[in-house]
C-alpha cells in the first residue's frame, strides 16, 4: 500500500512540477542576476527535482534511478518535442522546459560536474586493483577498441554515401573531411561513462573484484576516448613543427641545456597565440562557407571587408615573406643536421669539387632537393609528402631513444612510448585519407623512404665494414 502511495506521489510531483514551469515559462524573471538568467536558474532547478523525483518512481519499479534521470532529461529536453513532430505524433513543437539556451547559459555548471565526475571517479578508484587488473584492463579496452572504432567509422562512411539524410551534416563535405568525421566518430564510440558506472555501483552498493575491473575498464577506456580524440585532431602538430629548427641549431645557442628548452617553449606559446589570434580575425569577418571557398587565402579574403584591398595586399605580402623566411631557416636547420650527421660519419658525402665547409655543401643539397619537389609536384603533396617523413622520422627518434638512449638521457618510458603510439595513430590517419584523395602521396613516400632506410642501411654496414678491415690490418 505504501509502495502504491509513493508511486502516486511521485506521479503527481513530477506532472505538478511540470505545469508549475509550463506556467513559468511564460512569465517575465526580469533582467540576468549576473551568474545566469532567472529563467535557465528557474529552469535548472525544476530539472533537478523532477529528475530526483523520476528517479524515486523509476526504483518503485525496481528500475535503477540512474535511467530516470535520463528519461527526465530527455523529456524535458531540447530535442524530444523536435523528434515527436519529426515522426508525425504532434504537429506543433513546444518550447523545451530545459531548452539549449539554458544548457548554453550553464557552462560553470557543466564545467563543475565533469570536475564532480573525475573526482569522484578518482576517488572510488583503487590504484592497487587496476595494478592487480592491469592486464585484464587492457586486454578489454584493446578489443573494445578494435571492435567498436573500426565498425563506427565504416557505418558513417556507409551513411554518408547510401544514407547522406541520417547525417545531414556532412552534405557538401570532401572525401578528407568525411573521414576525419568518421574517425572522430570512431573515437567518440569508445566512450563510456564514469558516472553513469560510478551511479549503478553506489545504488546497488556493489564490491568485489569484478566491480573494481568494472569501473577500471571504465576508467581507462575514457583516458583511451581522449588519447584518440588528441590523436585524431594531431595532425595540427605540424603546424607546430618548427620549433625543431631551435634543436638543430642548439650548437649556436649559449647554454644550450636550459636555453633550448626555453626557447621551445616561448615558441610554442608565441605561435599558439598568433593562431588563436589569426583564428579570431577569420572567424570575425567570414562566415563558414566563404572560409571554405577561400581556402588558403582565408586570411587575406578575412583582411578585406575590414581594411579594404590594401589590407588584402599587405596580407599576401606578409604571407610572402613568412613564407620565405620559413623555408630559409627550415633549409639552413635541415643543412646544419645533415652536417651533424656527416661528421658522425652517418650520412655519406661528396664535395663535387665545392670549397668551403661541409654545411655550405649540404645546404645546396637541400636547396637542389628543394627545387626539385617544386618542379615534379604541388604544394599540398609536398605539403603531404613532408608530414609523413617528418612524423617517421619522429617515430623513428623515439624508437631509438626508447631502445638505446633512455637511461642516458633521463627518459621516462611511458612519456616516450605514449608519443610513439599518437605518433603511429596520426600517421594511420593521414594515410587513410590519403589514401583515398591522393595515392599517389603515398606511393612516393614509400619509394622516398624506402630509398632513404635502403641507402642508409647500405652505407652504415660498408662503412663498419671498412672500420672492422682497417682495426683488422692494423
Amino acid at each position: 500500500m505504501r509502495k502504491a502511495l509513493n508511486f502516486i506521489n511521485y506521479g503527481l510531483l513530477i506532472i505538478a512540477l511540470g505545469a508549475i514551469m509550463v506556467v513559468l515559462r511564460e512569465y517575465d524573471f526580469g533582467s540576468s542576476t549576473g551568474f545566469a538568467e532567472p529563467k535557465t536558474l528557474a529552469a535548472t532547478g525544476f530539472i533537478v527535482l523532477a529528475a530526483f523525483a523520476m528517479g524515486e518512481f523509476f526504483k518503485l519499479l525496481n528500475i535503477p534511478a540512474l535511467l530516470g534521470y535520463i528519461v527526465a532529461g530527455i523529456v524535458f529536453g531540447p530535442n524530444f518535442f523536435s523528434a515527436l513532430n519529426a515522426w508525425g505524433v504532434i504537429a506543433d513543437v513546444p518550447e523545451a522546459l530545459f531548452s539549449k539556451d539554458v544548457i548554453a547559459d550553464l557552462p560553470i555548471v557543466i564545467v563543475l560536474t565533469v570536475g564532480v565526475i573525475g573526482t569522484m571517479g578518482g576517488g572510488e578508484l583503487v590504484l592497487e586493483d587496476i595494478k592487480k587488473n592491469l592486464k585484464t584492463i587492457l586486454f578489454c579496452v584493446a578489443i573494445f577498441t578494435l571492435l567498436v572504432v573500426p565498425a563506427t567509422i565504416v557505418t558513417v562512411l556507409i551513411l554518408a554515401d547510401y544514407a547522406p539524410t541520417v547525417l545531414p551534416f556532412l552534405e557538401g563535405l570532401d572525401t578528407n573531411h568525411t573521414y576525419a568525421v568518421a574517425l572522430l566518430f570512431g573515437v567518440f564510440g569508445i566512450a563510456m561513462s564514469p558516472a553513469a558506472t560510478l551511479a549503478i555501483l553506489q545504488e546497488t552498493k556493489a564490491s568485489g573484484r569484478f566491480t573494481s575491473l568494472a569501473l577500471g575498464v571504465v576508467i581507462v577506456a575514457d583516458l583511451v576516448l581522449v588519447a584518440g580524440f588528441l590523436a585524431a585532431v594531431a595532425l595540427s602538430i605540424l603546424a607546430y613543427k618548427g620549433f625543431t629548427t631551435i634543436t638543430n641549431s642548439g650548437d649556436e645557442v649559449e647554454d644550450p641545456e636550459k636555453n633550448v628548452g626555453r626557447s621551445i617553449i616561448i615558441s610554442l606559446l608565441i605561435c599558439t597565440l598568433l593562431y588563436v589570434l589569426v583564428t579570431l580575425a577569420v572567424a570575425g569577418n567570414l562566415s563558414i562557407g566563404e572560409i571554405v571557398a577561400a581556402r588558403d587565402s582565408s586570411l587575406a579574403e578575412a583582411a578585406r571587408p575590414a581594411v579594404g584591398q590594401w589590407g588584402e595586399w599587405l596580407t599576401i605580402a606578409l604571407a610572402i615573406v613568412a613564407t620565405i623566411s620559413g623555408v630559409i631557416a627550415s633549409m639552413f636547420a635541415v643543412s646544419r643536421m645533415l652536417a651533424m650527421l656527416t661528421d658522425m660519419d652517418l650520412v655519406p658525402h661528396r664535395h663535387f669539387g665545392m670549397p668551403g665547409r661541409v654545411q655550405k655543401h649540404t645546404l645546396v643539397y637541400t636547396t637542389v632537393l628543394a627545387v626539385l619537389l617544386t618542379v615534379f609536384f604541388d604544394l599540398s603533396r609536398i605539403a603531404s609528402l613532408g608530414a609523413i617523413f617528418y612524423i617517421v622520422m619522429d617515430m623513428a627518434i623515439h624508437w631509438g631513444v626508447y631502445r638505446h638512449l633512455r637511461q642516458d638521457v633521463g627518459a621516462r618510458a611511458w612519456v616516450v612510448l605514449t608519443a610513439l603510439v599518437l605518433d603511429a595513430v596520426v600517421l594511420g590517419a593521414f594515410a587513410v585519407v590519403k589514401a583515398e584523395s591522393d595515392p599517389t602521396v603515398l606511393v612516393v613516400s614509400a619509394a622516398g623512404l624506402a630509398l632513404v632506410f635502403g641507402s642508409e642501411w647500405w652505407f652504415i654496414r660498408r662503412a663498419t665494414s671498412e672500420v672492422l678491415a682497417k682495426a683488422e690490418d692494423g
